[in-house]
């Protein structure tokens, strides 16, 4: 049936177009479960006695879940003299009577509707967005930020100082302290440590907007320390790679 529909859509001219109204209403569907118990008799040899006996419980209430309704309705006529048909690829919708639908997927969905009259055969088509349950809040779009080993620190660092006016300064900080720890091992980590402290603070200059980013790298800090000269090195570099790629 959907390929002799699409098949028919093609054929017909953009002239054929009507006006298809979709409704989304919020819906609670009620949950109910039914147990189903065969019985059969059998001799020693496993033979089966007789028909099988079928018993049926009665229903009992499971509690409600959360769905959607759609609606379709036409300036075509009645809708139950069209066929209908209401397609998503994240989700199905399932029909109730003529025109009705229901989407039980939790989540946000793109449904395309479509319905069609065979005696003149204009058809009608309209996009909607159903959301079951909450809509999930947007999210962040990943910073274009190169992957590391410390759980992706440095696109964390991104996220963390976007919008923020001293991560120039900072990248100077950080990046000193990867070359001193590749390049000068006169200088310990202690004390590579303690002048890119120093010198942090003097760039911030109190600055509150970079206190998610000040505890974010001292919490992963902690959680990844004791590291080597070259891991902490590499720890860094994820850090200025995040400075660099904040927006």
């Amino acid at each position: 049936m959907m390929k002799m529909l699409l098949l028919l859509l093609s054929l017909v001219s953009s002239s054929a177009f009507a006006d298809l109204t979709v409704v989304v209403e919020p819906a609670t569907v009620a949950i109910k479960e039914q147990t189903i118990k065969v019985t059969q008799l059998q001799d020693k040899e496993g033979n089966p006695i007789g028909d099988p006996i079928t018993t049926t419980s009665n229903f009992v209430d499971k509690g409600s879940a959360i769905a959607a309704t759609m609606v379709l309705s036409t300036t075509e006529g009645p809708i139950d003299q069209m066929i209908t048909n209401v397609m998503s690829d994240t989700a199905v919708a399932n029909q109730l009577s003529p025109g009705k639908y229901v989407v039980y997927e939790p989540g946000t969905h793109e449904f395309l509707a479509q319905s069609i009259n065979f005696d003149n055969f204009k058809w009608e088509t309209k996009k909607v967005i159903v959301v079951v349950g909450k809509p999930e809040p947007p999210k962040p779009p990943t910073p274009d930020v190169p992957a590391d080993e410390f759980n992706n620190l440095g696109q964390r660092v991104a996220q963390w100082t976007t919008g923020l006016t001293k991560n120039e300064g900072m990248v100077g900080v950080y990046q000193m302290g990867v070359d001193r720890l590749r390049s000068d091992p006169t200088s310990t980590i202690t004390m590579i440590a303690a002048d890119m402290n120093t010198q942090s603070l003097l760039i911030r200059n109190g600055d509150a907007s970079y206190n998610t980013f000040v505890s974010g790298i001292n919490a992963e800090l902690t959680a990844h320390w004791p590291m080597s000269r070259n891991s902490y090195a590499d720890f860094l570099s994820a850090i200025v790679n995040g400075l660099k790629g904040a927006k």
